[in-house]
């Protein structure tokens, strides 16, 4: 389920993100080469309504680019949890895939229907079995205000 500061939350379902543009990718898995298939993380939260705000000379700092300000929390079955920021996964290197396929098979019962992997990162601390949730959260309402520096 994506929920949180987005437009449109609601359930994920593997037959959903079927139906989007799909990407094949190898991934590795305690030295193995894995092929996976599935959508990425950023096409879910577009999917959920998530844009990347406004910017010009007229918006206020505070609200430029105000969908770049939001952190994912990817949370699995089993209570494991993955931070993501929105600009890391825009502008940034990393690559994030909800997946249901691993080397042409369905993921197994013991790791999906749907799962996390993360093929950019060079560990799998990021990757999470049995993925339920997509936490979007506004870090603005996370951390106070501050006054700017003298």
């Amino acid at each position: 389920m994506v929920r949180g500061d987005v437009k449109s939350p609601g359930w994920l379902r593997v037959s959903d993100l079927q139906t989007m543009e799909a990407v094949t990718r190898v991934w590795s898995q305690h030295g193995q080469a894995r092929q996976v298939v599935g959508v990425p993380l950023l096409a879910v939260l577009r999917r959920s309504g998530w844009e990347a705000g406004p910017q010009g000379k007229s918006v206020p700092p505070r609200e430029k680019h105000s969908g770049y300000r939001l952190v994912i929390i990817a949370s699995a079955a089993d209570g494991y949890q993955a931070v993501f920021s929105v600009a890391e996964l825009v502008e940034g290197k990393t690559e994030a895939l909800v997946v249901w396929s691993i080397d042409g098979k369905p993921l197994p019962a013991d790791s999906g229907p749907l799962r996390l992997v993360v093929p950019t990162d060079s560990g799998l601390s990021r990757s999470t079995f049995k993925l339920r949730y997509l936490d979007l959260l506004d870090v603005r309402k996370l951390v106070p205000r501050t006054l700017p520096l003298d």
